[in-house]
């Protein structure tokens, strides 16, 4: 008998499908009843909710105001920002040198507490009476903002958190007295893991790293995929003999991929000059003309905006290799080391041939590795990504034996179907072991 989900009052995120969180969210969730889903977050995307009907209620911090989300409500002026809206900061060279100083040296969003708790977030919780506030935090300002609103609801609900980054670990790096913030990140994310019922992580290997940390038993839960859904699309058929090979990126351009992505752009121009017809093209929220000047000038290499999510699998299955990169700097090999990307289950039952490059010490090499689903190429050098790409052109054992491994784990592993039921039972059985205590 299948059992009944518990009312869930979702904080500080929304369902959407243009971020990695939203997207999860929106699939963890995606077989939840409406009327047992409540929102509370900044900016909800209502066209999307109203479209998808994936909960009933909403209430926006900004504006402090409920909405009621159904087919036939009406909204009027509520523009959302999004990866696709055009945003230039015009802020003068010196304006942003004191915004860089102050948010990332100084850390101004943890002093100063921008999270007013009002009255009618309070009543709006309180009416809604949730069994349990699920919540994926994200920094030092969230924590505090949730157990002030827990507090102020007389600690009546309990508490689920899904952690999605390493930010208690990494998020104080860069800023004066690091070690002063370390402590007071540390102390106050102890606080709130062990106030939770339900711990909950992006992947094994943020759980075993986190078990051992903070000697709590957090599991895990990525992204999963909608496996039917995909199977509709055809897929395309590998020709050997085709005269130009299409590679595709997805994804947002920033310090974390901007260089690998320079890197292939290096690469497809050296194939082509050596008489190889390769194409590479870029699908990106960042898409602007400067970002469409520095990619412009190599050879057969074109950037574009993105495309909505849920149009991704009708556009990859045209391409012969997805590329999946993260850059190797410090930085990403710090504070990527324990994440797991929102793409990787889409990118799994794709049947397209994935090409990882990024640094050895990330949980996500760790399982395109060990379990074989992705061609890996773990060091920052052109030549070796150059032949591995030309190996899965040209090796069709190769490119076969990836994309089977890696559909087989998006069956077994990563099958909305089942991981949301699972998502649901951890639920209920925090739940009901917290109401028998």
């Amino acid at each position: 008998m299948e059992q009944l989900a518990p009312k869930v009052l979702i904080f500080g995120h929304s369902f959407n499908n243009y971020n990695g969180i939203g997207i999860t969210l929106t699939s963890l969730f995606s077989l939840w009843p409406p009327d047992k889903i409540a929102i509370v977050a900044p900016m909800a995307p209502i066209p999307f909710l109203m479209q998808n009907q994936l909960c009933n209620r909403y209430f926006d911090t900004l504006e402090n105001r409920e909405y009621v989300i159904n087919k036939n409500c009406h909204v009027e002026n509520k523009d959302v920002l999004s990866p696709t809206s055009s945003y230039e900061d015009n802020r003068s060279w010196a304006r942003k040198k004191v915004s860089y100083f102050l948010h990332k040296k100084i850390g101004i969003d943890d002093l100063i507490d921008r999270n007013p708790v009002s009255r009618e977030l309070i009543d709006f919780v309180n009416d809604f009476n949730p069994d349990i506030i699920y919540t994926c935090l994200g920094s030092y300002g969230a924590i505090r903002y949730v157990k002030k609103v827990c507090v102020q609801t007389g600690n009546r609900f309990p508490l689920a958190i899904h952690i999605m980054d390493d930010w208690p670990n990494t998020l104080f790096n860069g800023r004066y007295f690091s070690w002063m913030w370390k402590k007071k990140y540390h102390r106050s994310f102890m606080g709130i893991v062990k106030k939770s019922i339900l711990r909950l992580s992006i992947c094994e290997g943020m759980s075993k790293e986190y078990a051992f940390r903070y000697n709590q038993i957090f599991f895990p839960f990525h992204n999963p995929v909608n496996v039917d859904l995909w199977d509709k699309v055809p897929n395309k058929r590998f020709q050997s003999d085709s005269a130009i090979k299409k590679i595709v990126f997805f994804g947002k351009i920033n310090e974390d991929t901007q260089d690998a992505l320079l890197d292939m752009c290096d690469v497809v121009t050296k194939l082509n000059r050596r008489g190889m017809l390769v194409q590479f093209d870029i699908y990106s929220p960042n898409y602007s003309k400067d970002m469409s000047s520095l990619f412009g000038g190599f050879l057969s290499c074109k950037i574009f905006p993105s495309i909505p999510h849920e149009k991704v699998k009708d556009h990859i299955k045209d391409y012969d290799v997805v590329y999946f990169p993260l850059c190797f700097s410090d930085r990403t090999r710090y504070y990527a080391r324990l994440s797991m990307s929102t793409k990787t289950s889409e990118y799994m039952v794709s049947k397209v041939p994935i090409l990882l490059y990024c640094p050895e010490e990330l949980e996500l090499y760790k399982y395109a590795s060990n379990e074989g689903w992705a061609c890996c190429v773990t060091h920052r050098n052109e030549d070796i990504l150059l032949q591995s790409l030309v190996n899965l052109f040209v090796d069709s054992n190769l490119r076969n034996g990836l994309t089977k491994k890696a559909y087989q784990l998006a069956i077994s592993r990563h099958n909305l179907i089942n991981v949301s039921e699972d998502f649901k039972i951890k639920f209920i059985d925090a739940i009901r072991k917290y109401d028998a205590r």
